[in-house]
């Protein structure tokens, strides 16, 4: 058996040795920027969810004009993909498209339950009912990936509700579960697939839902700080996760086996208090925020109630509580995505807001090839075979699509 002390130094020699090689290979990997952008010149109220048709158009929803979007960089042209409404070529803009092979794009039309197809050249083709009422809508969950066999992932976070009285409105707490599944399914079919389990980008926020006929508290604390899980899809039916405290990505096959890929040199940074202050005052500022739509909404609502009729809406309040502690480094990812060409893009943070140090550039099988500084004042909105898109806002709050040439990899 070795000797502490020199036990000690040897282990101590090798973390020191680990380090050091850690931080040849993070010096040796380059600094990529984004170059021969070009901005769409149409402005838009908002894009979410962009899919990439074969022949290089874009579709995605714009919400607040509640319209589908077919966008064209190459010849300018603009138009509405899909019509507004409940019939079987329409849809309701209260969901958002599903990545999908690029000739069978996919809409989730959460308020009608069910899903809206499209052909290659970005045309609706027709919908795949997913059920109907409150039971269906939980069931669909957030849709994100559909492969080339047809099968949909679909995100569910339970959550456990007081039971309602007869002719009442329930009352008690609702609590939201800090766990993820991903389920799989194929549109139609009742049977589901669990294929992964993750922690919520949630936990630990405490939310608690406080319910009475007259009023539902939503209390909610700010996130501490801590890693949360983050995965994606790639083309080959494999699952990247990032989760725990190493630096690693965890691939799931499509048979259930699990690889792992190299461990990612990295760097920590310190949560300072005006980070935490930060933090506060943002979600404070959102829920300020949400109170002034949702009085909107209860206002309106209650204008459209017949005379007469008792129906019970109870108003809405927001508390926002910080953590009694904090964690001591920022995570080392915030965000997980992959490209046309199956390399994986980690969105690495500066801050608790959302702002970004830089994004790490994955290989397939999880290895760094470089790094990319983020365009200033840009949002970062897809990643494709051949390009990069991105978004601005300008100071009256319309958005612009902006998209680069792929950084050229080794």
């Amino acid at each position: 058996m070795p000797k502490p002390l020199a036990f000690a130094a040897r282990v101590l020699t090798l973390m020191a040795g680990t380090a050091v090689v850690a931080a040849a290979q993070s010096a040796a990997v380059p600094m990529l920027r984004l170059t021969r952008g070009v901005e769409f010149p149409e402005a838009f109220s908002s894009v979410g969810g962009l899919h990439e048709l074969p022949n290089g158009e874009l579709l995605f929803l714009d919400r607040q004009e509640k319209r589908i979007v077919r966008l064209d960089f190459a010849s300018g042209r603009v138009s509405d993909a899909a019509r507004q409404g409940s019939g079987p070529l329409e849809f309701a803009p209260t969901g958002g498209f599903v990545r999908s092979p690029a000739d069978r794009p996919l809409f989730q039309d959460i308020q009608q339950t069910r899903l809206l197809r499209f052909d290659a050249a970005g045309r609706p083709t027709g919908t795949v009912s997913l059920g109907s009422g409150m039971e269906a809508m939980m069931a669909m969950g957030a849709m994100l990936y559909a492969d080339t066999a047809g099968r949909v992932y679909s995100l569910l976070r339970p959550m456990r509700m007081p039971s309602p009285r007869s002719g009442t409105m329930p009352t008690g707490q609702m609590t939201l579960d800090d766990s993820m599944t991903v389920v799989r399914f194929l549109p139609g079919d009742a049977r589901r697939d669990t294929v992964l389990r993750v922690r919520s980008p949630l936990s630990g926020t405490n939310t608690r839902y406080t319910t009475t006929p007259t009023l539902v508290t939503a209390r909610t604390t700010v996130p501490d700080g801590r890693s949360h899980d983050v995965f994606t899809f790639l083309r080959d039916g494999r699952i990247a996760v990032l989760s725990g405290s190493e630096y690693r990505v965890r691939f799931i096959g499509a048979d259930g086996r699990e690889t792992r890929g190299p461990l990612v040199p990295s760097q920590a940074r310190p949560i300072t208090a005006a980070m935490q202050r930060a933090a506060v005052d943002s979600m404070r500022a959102q829920m300020a925020r949400a109170k002034v739509e949702s009085d909107k909404q209860r206002a309106e609502m209650l204008q459209r109630i017949p005379a007469g009729v008792d129906l019970p809406l109870p108003r809405t309040e927001f508390i926002v509580e910080a953590p009694e502690r904090w964690q001591p480094e920022l995570p080392r990812w915030a965000a997980l995505s992959s490209d046309g060409l199956g390399r994986l893009w980690v969105a690495v943070p500066s801050d608790l807001l959302g702002a970004l140090a830089h994004i790490d550039i994955l290989s397939p099988a999880g290895a760094l090839l470089a790094r990319l500084e983020p365009p200033r004042d840009e949002s970062m909105a897809g990643y494709t075979s051949a390009w990069v898109y991105t978004t601005r806002t300008d100071a009256d709050g319309l958005v612009y699509l902006k998209r680069y040439p792929m950084p050229a990899l080794r």
